[in-house]
């Protein structure tokens, strides 16, 4: 199971849920007449709405309508909604996306005017429609002074709907089999994340795949994954990386045009190429200092199977060596930036160089 954790703000009494909080908490309460959902991932936030809604159908019998309002819809406005009676419906469900009073911009109607409104909406919370249920949608982060954004997250009806990482993303990926009434062995659920990256979307298409081909089998192993699962950039770097490392430089290019073939950059190249150069040389640091690998997961915040991509290819290098190497590809960095000459031309060179 996920194991997420409450955060705490000093200033601010109540708690930020997450998703799994937030889906806890209606198991154990009934809702809450407003909620607000911000963050930075829009997968998140389009999931724990849908699923909201779903509870809202099963909670109401089906005997409820959903209303999307305007970005510019004011909190009086949406007050006096909330209050209004459906049409054809004993419920209804407000989905406003963006709303504009939580910024810290200045209202052109006046603070005074302001306060007014956000008063009335406060008043609202009190005595709330019990008919009508709302939903708040804030990408990013909305400004914590805002009286509304206090008195909601006073109340528990703030959830953060940030883009996963690190422990919480294999957990993500793990429940997301158990859904399905599979399980994914450490190992596979290392590389798939290493292989499709962060992407919570393309990594819920790559599951699908998997627990299709899976069948009646329980268990995801390794070896399906490396079989099925498309490789993203990251692979391919990691096997241009693996080519370097052993001198091979037919193999070295080859990758290299695999993914100008795919449509990515020279410089995106060359960014993922210092990237995991600069994991390979911290790793080795790190080794040298005495951590341990379950350690270097946590400090370099990237998956254990990356650990161990990282130290296998590090095995080829000096910590000289992969300093020298660092230099080298910053210089190509300036070199592509300042159009110094061709820049697939001058990665290729530089691939080669490095191989040799």
């Amino acid at each position: 199971m996920l194991k997420y954790v409450y955060r705490e703000q000093n200033k601010l009494k109540g708690e930020i849920m997450d998703l799994k909080n937030f889906k806890e908490s209606l198991v154990q309460n009934k809702p809450k007449p407003v909620y607000l959902f911000y963050g930075n991932s829009e997968f998140l936030m389009e999931e724990a709405l849908k699923w909201y809604k779903e509870y809202l159908t099963n909670l109401t019998s089906g005997n409820i309508s959903i209303e999307v309002v305007q970005e510019e819809t004011e909190l009086d406005e949406l007050v006096e909604n909330a209050n209004t009676i459906p049409l054809f419906c004993s419920n209804k469900l407000i989905v406003h996306k963006n709303p504009n009073y939580f910024t810290a911009k200045k209202r052109e109607n006046g603070k005074r005017a302001e306060g007014k409104i956000v008063e009335r909406f406060l008043e609202y919370l009190k005595n709330p429609n019990p008919a009508t249920f709302i939903v708040l949608l804030v990408e990013g982060k909305p400004d914590s002074r805002k009286k509304i954004f206090q008195a909601l997250h006073k109340e528990n009806m703030v959830l953060e709907l940030n883009q996963l990482k690190g422990r919480s993303l294999q957990e993500w990926v793990a429940e997301r089999f158990i859904d399905y009434n599979k399980k994914i062995t450490p190992q596979a659920l290392d590389y798939l994340i290493s292989v499709v990256g962060t992407d919570l979307s393309l990594l819920e298409q790559e599951i699908t795949k998997l627990v299709l081909f899976a069948g009646e089998r329980q268990d995801i192993h390794l070896e399906m994954v490396e079989e099925l699962v498309s490789k993203t950039a990251q692979a391919t770097i990691f096997n241009l990386v693996d080519a370097v490392a052993e001198g091979r430089g037919v193999d070295a290019v080859k990758h290299c045009q695999e993914l100008l073939n795919q449509g990515e950059k020279e410089m995106f190249i060359v960014y993922m190429l210092t990237r995991q150069f600069r994991i390979i040389l911290e790793a080795k640091l790190l080794v040298a200092k005495g951590y341990g690998q379950g350690q270097l997961s946590q400090i370099l915040q990237i998956p254990e199977f990356a650990v161990r991509k990282a130290l296998k290819q590090g095995h080829n290098f000096s910590i000289a060596q992969l300093a020298a190497i660092m230099d080298k590809l910053l210089s190509l960095d300036v070199a592509i930036k300042t159009g110094k000459g061709n820049p697939n031309l001058l990665l290729e060179m530089i691939i080669v160089e490095l191989c040799a």
